[in-house]
């Protein structure tokens, strides 16, 4: 009695909430925010207690205004489009696994992690280590350009002189 069978037959109502937001969930393990899916049960069933309705709202507004802001700086000129794939890129993926969680949750499941959300910061924290190498070697890039066009202009300047002169 009380084990994760009669749950199951109970409707497959949460049974065992652990430390950490971590439950159990008719013999399948799901992670989810602290405790938000003891909260409602329904949810916890449904989703795989991966993000609760707030947590799914906020990254759909975020998404959107994100890839909003995207296209508003590409319009004025400040984002080239060929930098705006990337982000408009990330965007959209912020707004998949916010509409469709369960990528999130095999993802989370495969790399061992315990919580979704941990695995979409983890993703979060890669996705900008590489955007910031993207970003260095293309300044290393126009700093040596720079110093060419300077040399270059410094010659040409001299050379206006010595022609005066």
């Amino acid at each position: 009695g009380g084990g994760c069978e009669d749950a199951c037959k109970d409707g497959g109502r949460v049974h065992d909430i652990r430390p950490r937001g971590f439950i159990e969930i008719c013999g399948e393990d799901a992670a989810f925010d602290f405790g938000y899916a003891a909260q409602d049960p329904i949810f916890a069933k449904r989703e795989g207690g991966a993000m609760n309705l707030q947590v799914r709202i906020l990254s759909l507004v975020v998404s959107l205004l994100f890839i909003g802001y995207v296209v508003w700086l590409v319009r004025n000129r400040k984002l080239r489009e060929t930098d705006s794939i990337v982000w408009v890129l990330a965007g959209l993926a912020i707004f998949v696994l916010a509409v469709w969680v369960k990528p999130l949750v095999l993802i989370t499941k495969l790399i061992g992690a315990k919580f979704p959300v941990s695995t979409l910061f983890f993703s979060g924290l890669i996705f900008l280590t590489f955007i910031s190498l993207w970003m260095t070697t293309r300044i290393s890039a126009l700093s040596e350009e720079v110093n060419e066009l300077a040399q270059k202009v410094t010659l040409l300047t001299e050379k206006k002189r010595g022609e005066r002169g």
